[in-house]
């Protein structure tokens, strides 16, 4: 304590006797200090010191038995928040007067490596469009995300030329050449406008064509032009902007409308319709058969076509000079999917594409055969299904009825304990069996199917009802298990007379007509 009296008579002295007299305090810039006190290592033997001007005028420390903050020098109060704000008279070349941030802490209850709640100093605006912001106070380090000009951020720290700023709960580091304390936001002037001459022309986020494409402009599209560097122009999309590059664009504004050389006729169901000339292209829609296309281009084996105001590129295999609408061949019979999930395919081999599935008992049309493989109507497309999938014999049938003797048994996808399951059915549902493979048995559930172990089901379809019992609360839940976390399907009113059927611990199993709940035994008396 008499080390720091000492300096602060001292620093009193030296103030009264350095500072001109002609120097008015209000022509001096107010400076800015910072100081933390850390409840785990700041005592009144080993004081936090402040920062910058304020150093070694002013001291805090924590008070374990008052359990307060308190500054002591040439200000001695106690601090009540975090982040708060105290003015005090300083001493050197350029300031007579400061405002002090004191920060407080307890590093030993804080993860490690957190920032907890850093209060904000000011906000500031970005300036520079995509501005990087970095993980640590140096342009070396990784830019983890990047900011839109005339974004507000707000500004928890700096150092040097760099800001800490709050991005929601966690920070980053921001050059002060990217941004501005006036909080008014800059609208860049529009120099000229320019018209896109390439369909899906690229637009970068820099004035690179190595730079991420972020969007892309259709032939004809009108750009305002803020900006130029070399052979890029950076334009105004929206609220932000992007970079173009010169060879993409032209300043004749008149719109360039291809010439439609000839129609063609698609001859392929769901034709692909690619953004270039190549198969390996982006796929952007599919046309159906029949659709009439306007080509305005030919490259090779492959046609560029009109698409309302925008152009793409189909496959000159998909298309037709024959302009006559292909009448696929009358209904020849329907068949009946006997196959759980069967393969539909693009074309009579099993090689191909598999564009859907097919459930037993789905009733199919077909309108033609080739082989072993019929091509079936689907909708207004086609597909080819394998003749192994199928039959002739329309009715579905159901072998017998069974009844469920485990509570939530599992009703699978396919035969096989591996496969996923669906849903559960309950202890003395009724099912109905359509097929038996092994120790499995194929049940019908409403327009589709699954599959069920064999010890989850009996031919008994007797349901005994034990006793009966009357409800005691009004709105009494029942659950679909016998558990109160389980889902509650409907609620009982008082003096209700339910039939039980099995009891597990204080749960009773109850009828409830053709289904099965689960109601608790404090909500029942006999």
């Amino acid at each position: 304590m008499k080390k720091h009296l000492t300096i602060l008579l001292v620093v009193i002295l030296s103030f009264l006797t350095i500072i001109p007299i002609g120097i008015k305090a209000a022509e001096l810039e107010k400076a800015q200090c910072t100081m933390t006190i850390d409840a785990a290592k700041n005592t009144q033997a080993n004081p936090a010191s402040a920062s910058g001007a304020c150093n070694d005028q002013v001291f805090g420390y924590y008070a374990p038995d008052s359990k307060t903050y308190n500054l002591f020098g040439l200000i001695h109060d106690t601090v009540t928040k975090n982040g708060q704000v105290f003015t005090m008279a300083v001493m050197d070349d350029n300031h007579v007067e400061a405002d002090l941030t004191v920060y407080i802490k307890d590093s030993s209850k804080d993860e490690e490596g957190s920032d907890t709640d850093l209060p904000t100093l000011f906000k500031i605006r970005v300036t520079k469009d995509n501005a990087a912001v970095h993980t640590s106070n140096s342009g070396s380090s990784k830019t983890y995300k990047h900011l839109k000009l005339n974004n507000i951020v707000e500004v928890v720290e700096q150092k040097g030329t760099w800001y800490k700023i709050k991005d929601g709960s966690t920070y980053g580091w921001i050059w002060n050449q990217y941004v501005s304390k006036d909080l008014t936001p800059e609208v860049p002037t529009v120099l000229y406008s320019l018209r896109v001459t390439k369909d899906n022309a690229a637009v970068h986020t820099s004035n690179s064509g190595s730079s991420k494409t972020y969007k892309h402009l259709n032939l004809n599209d009108i750009v305002e032009v803020v900006e130029q560097k070399g052979t890029w122009y950076k334009i105004k999309d929206g609220s932000t902007y992007g970079w173009i590059w010169n060879q993409y664009v032209s300043t004749d504004l008149t719109p360039e409308v291809p010439t439609v050389l000839y129609n063609l006729r698609v001859t392929k169901d769901s034709a692909a319709v690619h953004t270039s000339n190549s198969g390996s292209s982006k796929t952007y829609k599919h046309l159906n058969l029949n659709d009439i296309v306007e080509v305005v281009e030919q490259k090779g084996t492959w046609y560029k076509i009109k698409d309302g105001s925008t152009y793409g590129w189909i496959w000159n295999q998909y298309v037709s000079t024959d302009l006559t609408p292909e009448v696929p061949s009358k209904v020849l019979y329907e068949l009946r999917v006997t196959k759980e999930k069967a393969a539909v395919h693009t074309s009579n081999s099993g090689k191909s594409k598999t564009y859907k599935h097919l459930y037993t008992n789905n009733i199919v049309e077909v309108v033609e055969k080739k082989g072993t493989w019929y091509k079936i109507k689907d909708g207004t497309g086609y597909g080819w299904i394998w003749n192994q999938y199928v039959s002739t014999n329309l009715t579905p049938q159901s072998l017998y009825d069974l009844r469920i003797v485990k509570d939530k048994a599992a009703i699978h996808t396919s035969n096989s304990g591996k496969s996923k399951t669906y849903k559960h059915l309950y202890k003395n549902n009724i099912v109905e069996v359509v097929e038996k493979k092994g120790t499995w048995y194929k049940i019908k559930d409403g327009s589709s199917y699954g599959w069920v172990w064999n010890q989850y089901v009996s031919t008994n379809l007797t349901q005994n009802t034990l006793y009966k019992m009357k409800v005691t609360k009004d709105k009494a839940a029942v659950h679909t298990s016998d558990s109160g976390k389980a889902k509650t399907y409907k609620h009982l009113a008082k003096n209700k007379v339910v039939e039980v059927v099995e009891k597990k611990n204080n749960w009773y199993k109850i009828k409830d007509g053709k289904s099965f709940g689960w109601i608790y035994g404090n909500y029942v008396k006999k």
